[in-house]
């Protein structure tokens, strides 16, 4: 079976099951400096925890619902680790796409659960609080751009 939409033709095989899929996208705030670790066998990784908030609002009838924060734990493997390590720190805004992983471990004899995010890409959507950058005037010595002549415009 064929199907156009928006210019892709989609092959649907209804002989074989369906490709599961484990996906999430987080956009949110770093609740503290990522902390880089090893493993024994010397594969780099990090860790930070990232807080997503689902806003407060006040419902027709007057009543109050107040803002809920999801934490979540974000864990990088190798070159990722590496450069989230260096750069990513409280406060900042990130958005996270990868998958989420199950965990067990024993607590003094309870088995416990973890659930984690394995980034597979990590974007950093502002900078730390402590690196603000005053965009309004130019550093010293830093180069002007050139104006672009009028003429010389393509429109």
């Amino acid at each position: 079976m064929h199907e156009k939409a928006a210019n892709k033709i989609i092959i649907k095989n209804k002989n074989k099951m369906s490709k599961s899929k484990n996906k999430v996208s987080l956009i949110g705030i770093i609740g503290k400096d990522a902390m880089a670790y090893k493993t024994q066998g010397g594969v780099p990784y990090t860790r930070f925890s990232l807080a997503t908030s689902k806003g407060g609002y006040k419902k027709a009838d007057g009543t109050e619902v107040p803002e809920v924060t999801q934490w979540h734990n974000i864990i990088c493997w190798r070159g990722l680790a590496e450069v989230a390590a260096k750069y990513v720190k409280k406060g900042m805004k990130v958005a996270v796409d990868g998958e989420i992983v199950y965990g067990y471990y024993d607590k003094q004899g309870v088995t416990c659960m973890s659930i984690d995010i394995v980034a597979d890409d990590v974007v950093m959507m502002s900078r730390p609080k402590d690196e603000a950058v005053d965009m309004s005037a130019p550093e010293e010595g830093a180069q002007q751009p050139e104006p672009t002549p009028k003429d010389d415009l393509p429109f």
